[in-house]
């Protein structure tokens, strides 16, 4: 009870002027016991719980040194175990689901990407996700060693498709980086690898390789110059 005034409003869209609107009487749900552990729906969190969590499956099931799930489970959770590796369009019903089909795949409790290309949306396979009714989402980016988590209170999650243009605006702001670290390589400098993961407001995981800090390093350099003066 005492956290009950934390507790962030949930809205809904007008029937017919899709303006937000309060839901009040579906929201006060979430501050009264449970009757029912149903499993997949009803989670309440902080945002700062919620990063922790996914960071310790970015970190293959590790967070501040402590073990929570061995790499193992965590690669098994996050692999496709649909039949012959189809995606969501072969295998399922042509459903609303917190994903799309096409390329997309199902693990142990989240979907994994399989062919973003095919999917239609940026990313990169071995990627996984989920979202929530209330247009919530995360996913993990092995590749670029990305989180990506998105708390908003807006049902149901078909009101708008916010889920699509996060992840573009997110994978645009790693392209933008990457760009600027490759003008600012030294003429026989080894390529590095960027450290893409700072351009967006999501978390990542801690930097494992000395080319990210290199990258961090030119990219700050570049920040910190002053302005050209045209002739």
């Amino acid at each position: 009870e005492p956290n009950h005034s934390r507790v962030a409003r949930l809205y809904g869209a007008h029937p017919t002027t899709r303006q937000a609107i309060p839901l009040d009487p579906m929201g006060a749900a979430a501050l009264t016991p449970p009757a029912w552990f149903g499993g997949g729906g009803g989670l309440q969190s902080t945002a700062y719980d919620y990063q922790r969590f996914v960071q310790m499956l970015a970190n293959g099931g590790e967070l501040d040194g402590t073990r929570i799930l061995s790499p193992r489970s965590v690669k098994y959770m996050a692999s496709n175990h649909l039949p012959n590796n189809v995606d969501l369009t072969a295998f399922g019903r042509p459903l609303f689901a917190e994903t799309t089909f096409d390329g997309v795949g199902f693990g142990l409790g989240v979907s994994v990407t399989i062919d973003p290309v095919k999917g239609r949306v940026p990313g990169n396979a071995g990627e996984y996700a989920w979202g929530g009714a209330a247009s919530t989402a995360f996913w993990i980016d092995p590749a670029e060693e990305l989180i990506t988590i998105f708390m908003t209170q807006l049902m149901p999650s078909t009101t708008y498709n916010i889920r699509r243009e996060l992840r573009a605006m997110v994978y645009a702001a790693l392209t933008v980086i990457t760009c600027v670290t490759i003008a600012l390589r030294s003429p026989g400098q080894s390529w590095a690898r960027p450290d893409t993961r700072s351009a967006t407001s999501s978390s990542s995981a801690p930097s494992r390789s000395a080319g990210n800090s290199q990258a961090r390093q030119r990219r700050h350099a570049l920040t910190e110059r002053p302005p050209r003066r045209r002739q």
